[in-house]
């Protein structure tokens, strides 16, 4: 039994540091000068010497905001609506909302503040860079780590629009918050990283989502209805433009095309006045043969070649069916 007990307590003056740790030696209680790095090393036997251990390249992470609940891990389907955590609220600001103002039984005038809530869920991720700050600077680094950002996010949230942060601003927010957990943690002198931090799972609390979705709706389907007005106006006011263009070039065409048809007309009785005092005669004549043959152009003309004969005429004056009409004809059974 001494022997075992000897060789336990030697066994304690050996210790290994496992990858991605780094450990702090403390010799009768007092703070740690020298940091352990991975492998083995030699130290005085517990209790004289004691190890405590960190894992300084993990990345750790907490939430801030609403806690998944273990009861409603198996939903395949999260919804707004349906409570999905431990919900947690924050204030935002919101400055779409109007402003409404009622008296008290005094008569002072009160006024709805702007603000919103919002439920969030935040994780951050850290790590571990200055292993002596984590240790001594602090009670627990830990729980403090984790009170100083959820202190900034509410102070972050307050000044923040309830639109913008859970649509396009919120990768925005996501870095500003980092950032501000990264100040509030070396004020404090942390020796911690600041690696992520994310917005995800934002949503108005549970019991008001769904007055909230119809809000939403609403909202969208009046800008899809103003959007449907703009695009009938443009097109409306395109076609009339078209129209008014189309109207005007072809009047314009049918001005043109009088005034050429007035000056042809004029060039042409000017060129017939030289003929007709040349010959007047012949120029009358002319004229009445190509009246009479405009005129009787559709009309049927008979032309008799024998004058002196007293032989006898027969017209047959039958008007018949054109061949290509007879052909298209076809007599469908009943």
């Amino acid at each position: 039994v001494l022997l075992q007990v000897a060789a336990l307590f030697l066994s304690t003056t050996m210790v290994f540091i496992d990858p991605g740790e780094q450990a702090l030696l403390e010799h009768f209680g007092q703070p740690a000068t020298a940091i352990l790095g991975p492998g083995g090393h030699l130290k005085w036997p517990w209790p004289i010497d004691k190890v405590y251990r960190y894992r300084t390249e993990q990345i750790q992470s907490f939430i801030v905001g609403s806690q998944p609940d273990p009861a409603l891990a198996n939903q395949t389907t999260i919804l707004w609506t349906v409570p999905h955590a431990k919900e947690e609220n924050f204030l935002v600001a919101n400055r779409d909302q109007s402003v409404t103002s009622t008296n008290d039984v005094e008569g002072a005038v009160k006024s709805t503040p702007p603000v919103s809530l919002l439920t969030v869920s935040i994780p951050v991720e850290f790590q571990i860079t200055n292993v002596l700050d984590w240790a001594y600077k602090n009670e627990n680094a830990t729980n403090l780590l984790q009170d100083v950002a959820t202190r900034e996010v509410v102070r972050y949230l307050v000044s923040a629009d309830f639109m913008d942060i859970m649509s396009r601003e919120r990768g925005a927010a996501a870095d500003a918050l980092r950032s501000r957990i990264q100040s509030a943690a070396d004020e404090h002198h942390l020796g911690a990283k600041i690696i992520f931090v994310g917005l995800q799972d934002i949503h108005p609390p549970q019991k008001v989502a769904g007055d909230f979705e119809k809000v939403v709706g609403a909202s969208q389907t009046k800008l899809s209805d103003v959007l449907a007005a703009e695009a009938y106006d443009i097109q409306t006011n395109a076609l009339a433009a078209a129209t008014a263009t189309n109207l005007i070039d072809v009047a314009e065409g049918d001005r043109i095309k009088t005034v050429v048809n007035a000056w042809a007309k004029a060039a042409l009785f000017t060129n017939r006045i030289p003929a007709f005092a040349a010959a007047p005669s012949i120029y009358m004549e002319r004229e009445y043969l190509q009246t009479f043959g405009r005129s009787t152009a559709n009309a049927r003309k008979y032309i008799l070649l024998t004058t002196n004969t007293h032989d006898v005429l027969q017209f047959d004056l039958q008007t018949k069916v054109r061949e290509d009409l007879l052909e298209d004809v076809t007599i469908k059974p009943k």
